[in-house]
């Protein structure tokens, strides 16, 4: 079982105890990761017979991502990514992800090194799967947000063939989300939430006359 809340490298023994009652001694990042709301995921992974592996990247590979794009990934991430090249509607749809995702107001040129961000995201949890799933007769199981299991920009598209047509990408949407690149789609009822780009769009407070000399 692999989760994007823990780093490639990270390994949650069976049972899992230790990430439930101290999650930061796991890998897990409590205040990145609002703890406790991912609380009770992990009480079904402790409980099942699953070893749970990390998945993401670091936090500085992902800062290195987008500042130099293509120029930053490890050798064994890049050739993954390249291995499995976007298609043209594939690559708008991530961009329009991107866009979206950061209010609105991320910069043009920064979308190519965005879209590694995300690229070597699902590159790692692509390799993590490949590490749980080798010689086993479990499943291979992807614990992560929605954009990293789309069938049409996520780890799903490194899947063989044959392995395709035995695998599922869940989405768990909120009622009104009519997103379509999952095999299936869970629903849930709309939680309220603070509106995240309610800061972005804040006008910028006047500058002190004093600094103004």
């Amino acid at each position: 079982m692999v989760a994007e809340q823990l780093t490639r490298g990270q390994t949650v023994q069976q049972g899992g105890a230790e990430l439930l009652l101290r999650p930061e001694a796991a890998g897990f990042s409590a205040k990145n990761w609002h703890w406790p709301l991912h609380e009770p995921l992990f009480a079904v992974a402790a409980a099942s017979d699953h070893l749970l592996v990390g998945g993401n990247i670091s936090t500085e590979l992902l800062r290195a991502l987008a500042r130099q794009g293509e120029a930053a990934p490890p050798d064994d991430l890049k050739a993954v990514a390249l291995a499995a090249p976007l298609a043209d509607v594939a690559r708008e749809a991530l961009d329009e992800d991107l866009i979206e995702g950061h209010c609105g107001v991320l910069p043009k040129e920064r979308l190519p090194g965005m879209r590694w961000v995300q690229r070597a995201r699902d590159a790692a949890m692509w390799l993590a799967l490949q590490q749980v799933g080798q010689g086993k007769d479990k499943p291979a199981v992807l614990l992560a947000g929605n954009g990293h299991v789309r069938t049409d920009i996520g780890a799903p598209l490194w899947l063989p063939a044959d392995v395709r047509g035995r695998s599922e990408a869940i989405g768990v949407l909120e009622v009104g989300d009519d997103t379509q690149a999952f095999d299936r789609r869970v629903y849930t009822a709309p939680q309220p939430r603070p509106d995240p780009c309610e800061r972005m769009r804040r006008p910028a407070p006047p500058l002190n006359p004093e600094l103004r000399r």
